[in-house]
């Protein structure tokens, strides 16, 4: 472009000259006088168009500069931009941690809220256990009254001058141990309750009263003298006649011993009431003894009316063999009581088992067979029947040694057992039993034979035959 301008220059100038010419040659001075002008007016536009240009020229450079600075610009922004995408991929990466992490410690706080359950129900718990536990270190689970360790405690802080006369009443249960065995411990446990709600009713709101033992009661008494003990005891005893546990009697036997000087031992005073108590216990047992037996044998035949006859016949079939072999009257007595009580302990044997038509399973013919052993240890505990007691324990032994409960063979078994095992063998035949049919005496005589020397002693087997039965007839097989 700048060529071309001073081309045209070049070309306007050889014009001048050539007016010039014209104007000397033709004279036309106004109009030479105007191209001067008008060039010089052109001269001007052309320095105006350079400066123009060369604004342009720095206008371009400036608009190139701010150009790259804008590409720099935008490039930063990309980069910007990228860094901020990044970051809000990792508001985002964030924002799905910390949900998250909410969720968990929502779920951990609802883990915490049940444990929190949980300790308070536990406390709750731990609490009402404490509390037990509290109540069962000072009082008797059984009977609601205070145990022994709290009967202890006491003793001692009543043992000062100012409680003085202070007496101490000991209580004995009588039976217990016979009732447990006949009826069953849970039966034994009413029995303490009842007697437990008794003595404490018989006594005064002050009076201090415990169990110590399995039935063995003792009753604190300060302030009071013999004779008020005495009456104590009375209306006890009293209380305990109108009250039954079942179809047995309350039976309790009572000795006190009362410190009347601050020198007294409390336990030499605790020891004489308890010998006080067994004097009269030792008094009283002959009574209480035939009382209990008279019970348990009642309640053995309320419970089984088919067992109560069995018993009398066989007892009446004793005391014949007695005669028949010339024994004592005593023995005789005594052979005709243990055919009374040989079943007693079928007492604590199911009444379904004892009862049931037809054959026995293996366990319920284990069941019965501790029948004799019951009965043992239930006449066992009286101090008159020791010897009755092995009779009731043996009357199911064989002459082969194939019995039970001992397996003892011939003459190891005691004469009474095998007298017992012939007669209650010889009733049980002739008589109408749920699991057996009814032989006549003939039959029944037959067995006896076929039995003797397995079963049964053979020398009695006859002389029951011949003798005992009136029946000289002898079946030979």
């Amino acid at each position: 472009m700048d060529d071309d301008l001073y081309f045209k220059t070049e070309e306007k100038a050889g014009l001048i000259i050539g007016d010039k010419e014209l104007v000397q040659t033709e004279g036309k001075a106004d109009l030479a006088a105007e191209l001067v002008i008008a060039n010089k007016e052109l001269a001007f536009q052309n320095k105006e168009k350079d400066k123009r240009a060369a604004e342009l020229i720095i206008a371009n450079k400036e608009l190139a500069f701010q150009n790259e600075e804008k590409a720099a610009r935008a490039a930063e922004l990309i980069i910007a931009n990228k860094e901020l995408a990044f970051q809000n991929k990792e508001k985002d990466k964030r924002a799905a941690e910390l949900v998250i992490a909410n969720r968990e410690l929502a779920f951990q706080n609802k883990e915490k809220d049940k444990r929190a359950a949980e300790l308070i129900i536990m406390n709750k718990e731990l609490a009402f256990q404490n509390e037990e536990i509290s109540y069962l270190s000072y009082y008797d689970q059984l009977t609601g009254l205070y145990n022994r360790r709290f009967y202890e405690a006491e003793l001692k802080r009543l043992d000062t001058p100012r409680n003085l006369p202070l007496t101490i009443l000991i209580g004995d249960l009588n039976g217990l141990k016979l009732i447990n065995d006949f009826f069953g411990h849970a039966m034994g446990d009413e029995l303490l309750k009842k007697s437990a709600e008794i003595i404490k009713q018989g006594c005064r709101a002050d009076d201090i009263v415990s169990r110590i033992g399995g039935d063995e009661f003792v009753i604190l008494l300060p302030k009071t003298n013999g004779f008020e003990a005495q009456i104590i005891i009375n209306r006890i005893l009293e209380l305990a006649s109108l009250e039954k546990v079942g179809s047995i009697d309350i039976s309790i036997s009572f000795g006190y011993e009362t410190k009347k000087n601050k020198e007294d031992e409390i336990q030499e005073v605790f020891k004489k009431a308890d010998k006080h108590m067994y004097t009269i216990k030792l008094f009283e047992s002959p009574s209480i003894r035939g009382n209990t037996v008279d019970m348990i044998i009642k309640a053995f035949h309320d419970k089984n009316k088919g067992e109560e006859q069995h018993s009398q016949r066989v007892s009446k079939l004793c005391e014949s063999m007695g005669q028949v072999l010339g024994l004592s009257e005593y023995k005789i007595k005594e052979l005709k009581t243990v055919g009374l009580l040989h079943d007693i302990g079928k007492i604590a044997i199911d009444e379904l088992i004892l009862n049931k038509p037809g054959k026995l399973t293996d366990g319920e013919w284990k069941e019965i067979k501790r029948h004799s052993e019951i009965g043992h240890r239930i006449l066992s505990t009286l101090n008159d029947m020791p010897n009755m007691a092995d009779y009731v324990l043996y009357h199911h032994e064989r002459w082969d040694g194939k019995g039970y409960p001992r397996g003892l063979k011939g003459k190891e078994i005691p004469f009474e057992s095998r007298i017992i095992a012939i007669v209650e063998a010889y009733d049980a035949m002739t008589s109408e039993r749920t699991y057996s049919s009814t032989l006549s005496t003939e039959a029944a005589i037959e067995e006896l034979q076929l039995h003797a020397g397995i079963l049964f002693d053979p020398e009695l087997v006859s002389l029951f035959i011949e003798k005992a039965l009136g029946n000289s007839l002898i079946i030979r097989t």
